[in-house]
């Protein structure tokens, strides 16, 4: 494994410890079919998975639930007041996001920790809701 590697999967295993310790999660090995990337990490309790992905030459991370149909809900669309694409200027080519990949990761992490407890715990409605609004909007924007 490379040093960057190593890096990210220690940088989310310190973020996501607290699934392990208080929501008897445990990380997978295998890479997600989904995804050829190895610059990911997963975490599951056998109800739900959480996907860590390292993208854009490390400086992008996407944190995604996992849902037991396989559908994968990106975590952001949990927080109250999210809407499809707002917030989310076109930036130049080559501009970085301004938080680290760290920062995103660990963000991504204290978010979950403190709006999610029910969903980490088993109690999967608000995931299942926020996955058929997912599906829906992919549907509308006619993607895969």
């Amino acid at each position: 494994m490379n040093e960057s590697l190593t890096e990210f999967k220690a940088w989310c295993r310190e973020a996501f410890e607290f699934l392990v310790r208080d929501f008897g999660f445990h990380e997978l090995s295998e890479l997600h079919p989904n995804h050829t990337n190895n610059y990911q990490a997963r975490f599951s309790n056998e109800q739900v998975e959480i996907l860590v992905l390292g993208e854009g030459y490390g400086t992008v991370a996407s944190v995604n639930y996992v849902t037991s149909k396989g559908t994968e809900v990106p975590t952001e669309i949990l927080e109250p007041n999210w809407e499809p694409f707002i917030g989310r200027k076109r930036t130049r080519k080559g501009k970085a996001p301004t938080d680290s990949q760290h920062d995103q990761i660990f963000a991504a992490a204290r978010r979950i920790q403190e709006r999610d407890s029910d969903i980490l715990q088993g109690n999967m409605f608000r995931l299942e809701k926020a996955a058929t609004r997912w599906r829906t909007i992919h549907e509308k924007m006619g993607w895969k």
